[in-house]
């Protein structure tokens, strides 16, 4: 067995390469038949390089396809014609193409969707002074009328890692490209005093969560203290930021 490797560059489609490979495949490994016959002057139209078909019944041969490469005319005290042939190439046996499986790859990029469940809310005071510190010129241009809106998001699907968050002001325009929020829902109802072992399920990206980091239940605000992933438990420093601590329903999101 010889292996050849051949490259067909310029074709994207993949039954035509199949075509072609097959094509080629069989001019390199069947060998061509050649053909002689005497005929009379019926074939003086014939050319070099002309293809013919040629059928003989004797042997199973239908409409076989020939290309002439020589040909003799005769003479005039002989008018028979003379021609050789080979067989072509392109047209040697008639070969059934099976169709080009599908391919059974699938993208692992999901549409884009919009989020179900998602939250704004007004950013409170500590948050924007962790993130701006003490910058004169941040509080100096701030208005005393204005608000900072904050956003979390849950991610609809596994392979998601960003999503976009519009505003508008006339036309829509994209106003930032951010990460998706860790989420989780409540495994039972708590109540006011509940600090330690909060179960969690149904959670998204909680690998994330770190302790000293807050977490909103409903309106409540509260403080991770620890977290136990193992176990699926939060302990949680209740009612931070001006919020107090309420009772929470069973599947409530944190």
């Amino acid at each position: 067995m010889n292996a050849m490797e051949l490259n067909y560059d310029m074709v994207r489609d993949s039954a035509t390469v199949q075509q072609l490979a097959e094509r080629d495949l069989r001019n390199l490994a069947t060998p061509l038949a050649v053909l002689e016959l005497t005929g009379t002057r019926a074939l003086e139209d014939l050319r070099i390089g002309d293809v013919c078909k040629f059928s003989w019944a004797k042997y199973g041969i239908l409409d076989e396809l020939f290309r002439i490469t020589n040909i003799d005319y005769g003479t005039l005290t002989d008018g028979r014609i003379r021609v050789q042939a080979m067989q072509d190439p392109y047209g040697a046996g008639a070969t059934i193409y099976a169709p080009v499986p599908a391919s059974e790859w699938e993208s692992p990029v999901s549409t884009p969707v919009a989020a179900t469940y998602r939250r704004v809310w007004e950013s409170p005071y500590y948050v924007l002074g962790r993130r701006f510190g003490i910058l004169p010129d941040f509080w100096a241009m701030m208005d005393l009328d204005a608000a900072y809106l904050q956003e979390a998001v849950q991610k609809p699907n596994t392979d998601y890692l960003q999503w976009e968050l519009w505003t508008k002001g006339g036309a829509y325009s994209q106003a930032a490209v951010t990460p998706f929020c860790p989420t989780g829902l409540l495994a039972a109802a708590i109540d006011p005093e509940a600090t330690t072992d909060t179960t969690f399920v149904d959670v998204h990206d909680v690998d994330q969560v770190t302790a000293e980091t807050y977490c909103i239940i409903d309106n409540e605000w509260c403080e991770v203290t620890a977290i136990d992933f193992e176990a699926g438990t939060l302990s949680l420093k209740r009612g931070i930021l001006d919020t107090v601590p309420v009772a929470h329903a069973e599947s409530a999101r944190i």
